[in-house]
């Protein structure tokens, strides 16, 4: 009887453990819909939550004056200076290859030769960063014989004139390394053609920009050598420019230039009119010393 009784037990015993067993399972399911909606939840939130933010900072931004830097950023493409373009279109740049080429050009091809004798101020100039000059593009050159395009010295002159009214050295310092290593550089190779005007402009602009515009020896007896030819060419104006500039820039001409300096200003001085400038460059002036 015992037995019988065990055995009409059992399958209430199993049933009322399954029936606990779907009830765990059950709730297990509920806890995790639960956890999963509460999840669902937070997630919309946080991406609301950032929506917010993103459009908060962006009305702060709109609020505010934009600078032209900011409005830049990454897109230089998109600014083009029309002063800018209207005056790289209109250059005249140098080519000297022949009859076809203008007075400046053609004046340029005379002096050939004495550009090319200075080729030793480009090579160490590329040597120095790192840039090599193989033997084939040497040969090219000389085989068409000519000077590079490149700004001759009016566009230089103005250039360095610029650079000295607008102080770039101190707006924009980080760019006027570069900009003064081309202007030391151009005006090196072309200093002969220079008239005595754009010498005088040259080197007075040059003393405007601080120490850092204070060039090489090698580029300051070059330009003492050029511009004692052409004082007999500049007017007053000119003559005291090239006065003014050589202390700033460290230049240290010879006795025979200096005389040659003070003889030319005495000549000057004895002309009628010399001071309101009657030379060939009146009314060319860019600056005035003091």
């Amino acid at each position: 009887q015992r037995d019988r009784a065990n055995r009409g037990a059992a399958p209430g015993l199993r049933a009322g453990a399954a029936a606990v067993a779907l009830a765990a399972v059950a709730s297990a399911a509920v806890d995790a819909v639960t956890a999963a909606v509460d999840e669902g939840c937070s997630s919309e939130e946080d991406v609301k939550g950032k929506e917010e933010e993103e459009e908060e900072q962006q009305q702060e931004q709109r609020s505010r004056p934009l600078s032209f830097w900011e409005w830049l950023g990454g897109r230089p493409e998109l600014w083009v200076d029309p002063l800018a373009s209207r005056v790289m279109g209109g250059l005249q740049h140098w080519d000297n290859t022949g009859g076809s080429s203008t007075a400046g050009a053609g004046a340029a091809a005379e002096n050939t030769s004495n550009w090319r004798s200075h080729a030793s101020f480009r090579t160490s100039s590329n040597s120095t960063r790192g840039i090599s000059t193989s033997s084939s593009s040497s040969s090219m050159s000389s085989s068409k014989r000519v000077v590079p395009l490149c700004f001759g010295p009016l566009e230089l002159a103005t250039i360095v004139w610029a650079a000295a009214r607008l102080q770039l050295h101190r707006a924009v310092p980080e760019h006027f390394p570069w900009l003064l290593h081309d202007i030391m550089y151009g005006s090196y190779n072309q200093m002969s053609y220079f008239d005595g005007r754009q010498l005088a402009q040259l080197s007075y602009s040059l003393a405007q920009l601080g120490p850092a515009a204070v060039p090489p020896a090698r580029w300051g007896a070059r330009f003492l050598a050029a511009a004692g030819e052409r004082m007999g060419e500049m007017d007053s104006q000119s003559l005291a420019n090239l006065a003014h500039s050589l202390e700033p820039l460290n230049l240290r001409p010879d006795p025979a230039w200096l005389r040659h300096l003070l003889a030319a200003s005495g000549t000057r001085m004895l002309q009628p009119g010399a001071g309101a400038g009657t030379g060939p460059a009146a009314g060319a002036r860019m600056l005035k010393p003091g």
